[in-house]
């Protein structure tokens, strides 16, 4: 891009190889050229989307899937670390699917008990964390499935509390006929 002085490559989306769209920065220049390129990517991207509730699974699966010499995703146990788009520095994400239940030939999400004040302090515990849950209300996910995401600035926090939220879905799930997509 002429405000970067990066170069951009797009391979194209191949359904039949299961290989995404990729796309490739080069700069002959500074890595700080390569990530505001990516940004500026990033930024247009979740202007396309316009959809605030898939805004987080958006930015979790661009950390999730970079490589190359400014891959900051860095996925360990699902945590993936991002740019933050809302304040400097970084931030720790770990992205949890919402189990459903089908009836009337309609999936629907479960989970809203984690939006209870007594459920959300349980799952806290005193981590610097932020637990945001798109499937319900006014934050249902147009473009995505429904979904748990756990951020904060710590990725032992961002680890223990998306371990307790797993764990009282799962929970969930035993005494409800709910399921996860995909198993």
């Amino acid at each position: 891009t002429a405000e970067t002085g990066c170069r951009l490559k797009f391979l194209r989306y191949q359904s039949g190889r299961g290989r995404p769209l990729t796309i490739t920065i080069e700069s002959k220049n500074e890595k700080r050229d390569v990530k505001r390129a990516k940004e500026m990517i990033e930024m247009s991207l979740l202007k396309f989307l316009n959809d605030a509730s898939s805004r987080g699974r958006l930015l979790y699966e661009l950390a999730a899937t970079s490589k190359g010499t400014y891959s900051i995703g860095q996925i360990t146990h699902g945590i993936v670390r991002q740019d933050s788009h809302d304040k400097n520095g970084v931030v720790w994400m770990k992205l949890l699917e919402l189990p459903f239940f089908e009836g009337k030939g309609k999936l629907f999400s479960h989970g809203e008990f984690l939006l209870n004040q007594d459920v959300q302090k349980e799952l806290m515990d005193g981590a610097d964390c932020s637990i945001d849950i798109y499937g319900f209300g006014d934050n249902v996910p147009l473009l995505c499935q429904p979904y748990v995401l756990v951020s904060g600035s710590r990725k032992a926090d961002v680890n223990d509390v998306s371990h307790r939220v797993n764990a009282i879905l799962l929970r969930h799930q035993k005494r409800c006929r709910c399921t996860f997509l995909g198993k």
